[in-house]
């Protein structure tokens, strides 16, 4: 059985980089084990799909993207959301770019819905939601293991890192159990 037994577009091979790295991401050396990597990884691998579809469609000379009218609907809502919650809320800076440690402003959930649209491109396909779907089978088997492991109490992080979990296992989604 071959792994890739087709080509990948850069498009596909970015998101399915992503669904597989951003559980898996985390800084071992600092003070927050994960959410800034993961925040940082995931705006990275955004804005790269970002531009590759756009310079893709520049290079073609058609946007071709794939919706429907209850999409556009919702996506409109979502946006009108945004903009609303930006607009009225007390602290707007911090609406807009969100704070240091969770960044979730209007910039991130814009990322999300770029990411939810040309996820939507990608994974249109059949042979590519067959992908999607073994790439999560894989990424959580590999999270589950090290699950296990930290339960049994073998860790790649210092004790005096993870202390604040209290012997939980928390793999490396930051979340203990």
């Amino acid at each position: 059985m071959k792994l890739f037994n087709r080509k990948f577009t850069v498009n596909e091979i970015v998101l399915f980089a992503m669904i597989f790295l951003l559980p898996l991401t985390m800084d071992l050396s600092g003070y927050d084990m994960f959410e800034v990597p993961k925040n940082i990884v995931f705006k990275m691998g955004v804005s790269a799909l970002v531009i590759l579809y756009f310079a893709d469609a520049f290079q073609k000379g058609k946007l071709v993207f794939y919706s429907n009218k209850r999409i556009n609907q919702f996506s409109i809502l979502f946006l009108c959301g945004l903009l609303v919650s930006w607009i009225f809320s007390v602290v707007p800076q911090l609406s807009f770019w969100g704070s240091y440690f969770r960044q979730q402003g209007v910039v991130n959930y814009l990322q999300y819905f770029f990411l939810f649209g040309l996820a939507l491109q990608i994974l249109r396909l059949k042979k590519n939601r067959e992908f999607y779907l073994k790439t999560l089978v894989w990424v959580g088997f590999i999270i589950s293991v090290y699950g296990i492991l930290q339960k049994f109490g073998i860790d790649i992080f210092p004790p005096e890192q993870t202390a604040i979990f209290e012997g939980r296992s928390f793999s490396t989604m930051g979340n203990p159990t």
